[in-house]
């Protein structure tokens, strides 16, 4: 018996959300045929066997079970490894109900997996693995928004960490610019590629254009020196230095300083105020780039870590 994914109306919902979040047309176009993904190519899996986007492609399946048995053989996986065991790897916040595995000819594996959480569908995960390259590549992860804040993506992380570790990958990528992946992923050591690094200057500097004077002042008082922020900001903002994104996204204005948030109202109601941006969020909010994380730097990794365990 197969299930069609993503029927449920609070997924559909989110995605219309996400869908509008995003003011770049080509964005919205590609967000658009991700919705058409999951339906076209995920089925159930039956555990314990490689699938095919449809019962029908039997030389499909069996071409993959052999490309699989390869990574086996050249060590790139561990033998005791299935393809229901790589699957519930990137699963572990709840039960994977549909899962499809594909090993491409040249090596890299891909793999896309859905997980609930009782009924509820809780999150879609697709991760790329490059077993030759030692790179893994976070291509793309939702969480049902009446999930997010809590520790579900830590656990996927710490997950995917162990995984990584186990087949002997040094590195993860990922796009960075999703809602506010451009301001988060720092937080946890990834890094812009040097090409993107001068766009995300642009972007610094064109929210730095925007703060209040006020904020500006207080952060300047703070630190008793005129213009502190902005010789601040110009020396992060090295072309040279992509690393500076970390201590981008540490700034902070003294809690004086902040502007509260404006009360929004739903339906005439007075709707709860969010809770005030933190300086290198805004500097950082609306910046879009490639990056990576090397596991083998031990600050990298320890900056994951701490992510990881810290108490939410």
């Amino acid at each position: 018996m197969t299930e069609r994914l993503f029927t449920s109306w609070h997924l559909l919902l989110f995605y219309w959300r996400e869908f509008w979040l995003f003011r770049s047309p080509a964005t919205r176009w590609s967000l658009a045929l991700l919705f058409l993904l999951p339906w076209i190519s995920l089925r159930r899996v039956d555990y314990g066997r490689m699938h095919a986007p449809h019962g029908l492609f039997s030389g499909y399946r069996t071409r993959q079970q052999a490309r699989f048995a390869g990574l086996i053989q050249s060590g790139h996986l561990p033998a005791a490894m299935s393809p229901d065991e790589l699957a519930a790897a990137f699963a572990p916040a709840a039960a994977p109900c549909a899962a499809r595995i594909h090993v491409a000819a040249d090596g890299r594996l891909s793999c896309k997996v859905v997980a609930k959480r009782g009924r509820r569908h809780l999150y879609y995960c697709h991760r790329t693995l490059d077993l030759d390259r030692k790179v893994a590549r976070h291509d793309y992860l939702v969480i049902h928004p009446r999930y997010r804040g809590g520790d579900d993506l830590k656990t996927i992380l710490s997950a995917s960490l162990s995984l990584y570790d186990q087949v002997g990958l040094h590195t993860i990528e990922l796009t960075a610019g999703l809602s506010v992946g451009g301001s988060f992923w720092p937080k946890l050591g990834f890094v812009p590629d040097a090409a993107d690094w001068p766009a995300v200057i642009a972007t610094v500097k064109r929210n730095y254009a925007a703060l209040a004077p006020d904020e500006i002042e207080a952060f300047d008082r703070q630190h008793g020196k005129a213009n502190a922020l902005h010789d601040l900001v110009e020396q992060l903002c090295d072309p040279e230095r992509p690393l500076n994104i970390r201590q981008l996204r540490e700034l902070r204005l003294p809690a004086a300083a902040v502007a509260p948030t404006p009360v929004k109202r739903w339906f005439g109601l007075p709707m709860k105020p969010r809770k005030p941006l933190q300086l290198g969020i805004r500097l950082l909010s609306g910046s879009r780039w490639h990056g990576s994380l090397d596991l083998l730097d031990t600050s990298s990794r320890q900056r994951l870590e701490r992510y990881i365990t810290a108490e939410h």
